[in-house]
């Protein structure tokens, strides 16, 4: 029986307070096997304090009430969406922040969520949800940290830097999508891609990302004396392909275009070839070419 049934009686109140008692104390439980395991990464926090931040942070977000009157597939995706967002900003800097597996807590959590709201529980299929909604999570949590590491790092100004790192954000999702939309969905899900379309995306990706966050910045940098010059860009690519250095394989550029030919490496003849033709455009040497039309039917859809 559905604990939303009942509304406003007695035995439903008993009912939502036995389920948030279990819901708390499954969440406790999980969450302290998950610290126990990564326990000997060193910390400022004891394991007792980090779970409890934890715990704090999934549970509130478990019980909100919304979640009862959602379809399945979007208990999963939701739960770890408003979980996340507090735990990432009060846990994203802690040493063993992507090492945790929060996994199994998130399914068994929306497990008896969906349960309680008298649907079909489908672990699998709330595996796989969770799974990725998480995996999602940590990278985009990742790709921000490397954001702020590669800017104050390149900018000696932390107005500077901050409105680079913001301008970085804002431009990447859309030249992402753009590129992911260009009409080989179709193709590369039938018969994958070549290495030169392959090549092809990658740099139309970076090359949309670059000019439009840099054409964001450049009032800025001005403003605060910062002189970007294509030296400057070549470093913040370079940087940008390998923000926690080589032997970490992170990158900022996007692992739906890189998975099959790889990170590029650091002499990417790439890197100065783009800064010349950007900075060509922003002087007004050459036309900026036109905007392709999106095209229709060819398969595009979602990124």
């Amino acid at each position: 029986q559905a604990v939303s049934a009942d509304i406003g009686g007695t035995g439903h109140r008993f009912a939502a307070m036995a389920f948030h008692d279990r819901l708390h104390a499954n969440i406790y439980a999980s969450v302290g096997d998950a610290v126990s395991r990564i326990a000997h990464i060193p910390s400022e926090e004891s394991p007792d304090q980090s779970s409890k931040k934890i715990v704090r942070y999934v549970f509130k977000a478990a019980s909100d009430p919304e979640l009862m009157q959602m379809p399945w597939e979007g208990v999963c995706k939701e739960l770890v969406e408003r979980a996340f967002s507090g735990y990432s900003a009060s846990c994203g800097e802690m040493p063993w922040f992507f090492d945790i597996d929060l996994v199994p807590t998130f399914v068994q959590s929306a497990m008896e969520i969906i349960a309680a709201s008298g649907q079909p529980v489908s672990p699998a299929g709330i595996q796989e949800i969770v799974h990725a909604e998480y995996e999602d999570k940590l990278d985009r949590h990742m790709l921000d940290k490397a954001f702020w590491d590669v800017t104050k790092a390149l900018f000696n100004d932390e107005k500077a830097g901050n409105k680079v790192r913001n301008a970085l954000s804002k431009a990447y999702w859309p030249a992402l999508d753009e590129v992911l939309n260009d009409g080989t969905l179709h193709r590369e899900m039938m018969y994958g891609l070549d290495q030169a379309t392959e090549l092809r995306r990658i740099e139309s990706f970076t090359r949309k990302w670059l000019d439009d966050a840099m054409s964001r910045s450049w009032m800025a940098l001005e403003n605060v004396g910062e002189t970007l010059s294509e030296e400057t860009l070549m470093e913040l690519l370079k940087a940008l392909i390998a923000p926690f250095g080589e032997e970490n394989p992170f990158s900022c550029l996007p692992a739906a275009l890189t998975e099959g030919l790889g990170r590029p490496p650091p002499d990417w003849a790439f890197i100065r070839t783009v800064a010349h033709e950007l900075f060509a455009i922003w002087n007004g040497d050459v036309p900026r070419p036109a905007a392709k039309k999106r095209r229709k039917g060819g398969g595009g859809g979602g990124g």
